[in-house]
């Protein structure tokens, strides 16, 4: 379910367009769970969505001992602890923005470090929605 919440506000056809896939092609990346972008495609849909998240989600597979296609369902108390982390990550975001902006403008380094505590957010956050998508 990666891909289909990936393009949640795209069209489908406009995605097609823009990585100039032949017909039926973006609907087999976005709808079948067994068929995926090829890795030389990667860089460019994720430009053409305007994110990172596939790239994200891929190295939270990395991190979590690899790629994993089927996870383990959260029960209430691991909610709650994901839930809690996922805050924590958070809170760590609003401590580099804040050290950024105190001078009232963004720097280099500090946007590194603003979209690294970001990307643990988008981790965190993708963990979880595995975690509740696999309850059956």
């Amino acid at each position: 379910d990666v891909i289909p919440n990936l393009m949640s506000n795209f069209d489908i056809d406009e995605i097609q367009a823009e990585m100039s896939w032949k017909p039926g092609h973006a609907q087999r990346i976005f709808y079948d769970d067994s068929y995926w972008p090829s890795l030389p495609t990667i860089p460019k849909l994720c430009v053409v969505l305007g994110n990172t998240i596939l790239l994200d989600w891929l190295q939270a597979q990395v991190e979590f001992g690899g790629l994993a296609l089927e996870f383990e369902a959260l029960d209430c108390l691991g909610l709650l602890r994901e839930l809690n982390l996922l805050v924590r990550e958070l809170g760590d975001v609003s401590v580099e923005a804040e050290k950024a902006v105190e001078d009232e403008k963004v720097d280099k380094a500090e946007a590194r470090r603003i979209c690294k505590e970001l990307r643990d957010v988008l981790n965190k956050g993708i963990a979880i929605l595995n975690g509740l998508e696999a309850i059956k």
